[in-house]
């Protein structure tokens, strides 16, 4: 009966991750598509080869924040949309470890892929209820599930 149970969660999870890297493919997709108009529609003046700004911000027409291109305060680069409500839905840190791809539903689910030089992972959470695979830069995997709680109810190794 444990393997059946191990064998739904890992077929659940290969099917997560199969959903997962669509859904960045198309997250870059996504966010070429959008900056690109920005980049050429700038201005700038002739003879110029650089925009040289702290921060791009983009507002809808409300005047509520949208999206952000600059600098989080950690000094890492960011780019950044917003729900309109306040709440950050989809972000992208260049943090000096490795980058970091941030998906939220504004009501505590999020979806993080990172990578770096000490591994990879990925991870589903809402609230404190977690699904995180992972590869050490040995190449090892390891799994682990957390209840609604924050508790650790099962990881390998």
């Amino acid at each position: 009966m444990e393997t059946d149970d191990l064998r739904v969660v890992v077929n659940r999870l290969e099917k997560l991750e199969s959903q997962n890297r669509r859904l960045a493919r198309l997250v870059a997709v996504l966010l070429f598509a959008m900056t690109w108009p920005l980049l050429v529609a700038v201005e700038r003046p002739q003879g110029a080869k650089t925009i040289d700004a702290e921060k791009l911000v983009i507002r809808d027409s409300k005047g509520m924040v949208r999206a952000e291109l600059g600098t989080a305060p950690d000094r890492s680069a960011l780019l950044s949309f917003s729900d309109g409500k306040g709440g950050t839905s989809m972000a992208l840190r260049g943090v000096t470890a490795g980058p970091i791809l941030e998906l939220a539903d504004g009501s505590g689910g999020s979806v993080w892929l990172s990578s770096s030089a000490t591994g990879a992972s990925l991870s589903l959470s809402k609230g404190k209820g977690e699904i995180e695979l992972a590869a050490r830069s040995t190449g090892d995997p390891s799994v682990r599930l957390q209840d609604k709680d924050g508790k650790i109810v099962w990881h390998a190794p």
